[in-house]
């Protein structure tokens, strides 16, 4: 578009009456250019924290939401990026002004790490998970599968595990699903290992999300698991 509505570039050499070129010189369109950056860097955020908030939106509810998205757009294009832009300070010494570019990155990355680390020693140590079970009135897995699909999961009891448990919450088998250039599986025994009974567990990835259920299975019935499981092996 930008191509044709320069003279020599595009069909003809002259503009006509209702050229590109004149249509995106007006001051409405060159208005948008130069707040579209801004607007695209704000547009999401507001739309993504609405839908998290009101659930799924509509297109006409989503453009209402990118249209109210031009004054946080506005405000950040006058009082950061023009002020940045016209500084002496920044611009008189490109090294200044490389600087205060890898601050602005480093700086937030920084603080998002601090608050993270922060926000997990909140949560509390990742103690084992309670394995007697969830707590009276939780909702358990049998039930979450069995309620009516847009039927509500009742609030308030606690998250089992915990997301500081959960982190922690793996099952003991890891290093048994090999790389998919490795030609040979570790020796992954589990369960009564001197059964003469085996469950074998062979296949890739989503064979392998069975291992808990299928070391329940075994530890019941006094059987031996063994996992042969490789990264996108068919």
């Amino acid at each position: 578009v930008i191509l044709a509505a320069i003279p020599g570039r595009g069909e003809r050499n002259v503009q006509g009456a209702y050229g590109v070129g004149r249509l995106l010189a007006g001051r409405g369109p060159r208005a948008v250019g130069r707040l579209s950056y801004n607007l695209y860097l704000w547009h999401w955020p507001v739309i993504v924290l609405a839908e998290a908030r009101l659930g799924t939106l509509g297109w006409p509810a989503k453009t209402a939401l990118t249209l109210a998205a031009v004054l946080p757009a506005l405000a950040t294009m006058r009082w950061v990026e023009q002020p940045l832009r016209r500084s002496r300070t920044v611009s008189e010494l490109p090294r200044r002004g490389l600087s205060v570019g890898i601050s602005a990155i480093v700086l937030p990355v920084v603080l998002a790490l601090v608050v993270g680390t922060a926000t997990l020693h909140m949560m509390g140590p990742a103690t084992p998970v309670d394995v007697k079970g969830l707590p009276p009135g939780a909702a358990s897995g049998p039930s979450l599968l069995a309620r009516v699909p847009g039927a509500p999961v009742a609030d308030g009891g606690p998250v089992v595990p915990s997301p500081a448990q959960a982190r922690k919450d793996f099952p003991p088998d890891q290093g048994c699903q090999v790389a998919p250039e490795v030609t040979r599986s570790p020796q992954c025994l589990f369960g009564a290992v001197d059964s003469p009974d085996r469950i074998v567990l062979l296949g890739d990835s989503h064979a392998g999300q069975w291992f808990s259920p299928m070391l329940a299975l075994a530890s019941q019935r006094g059987w031996a698991l063994q996992e042969l499981v490789k990264q996108g092996c068919p």
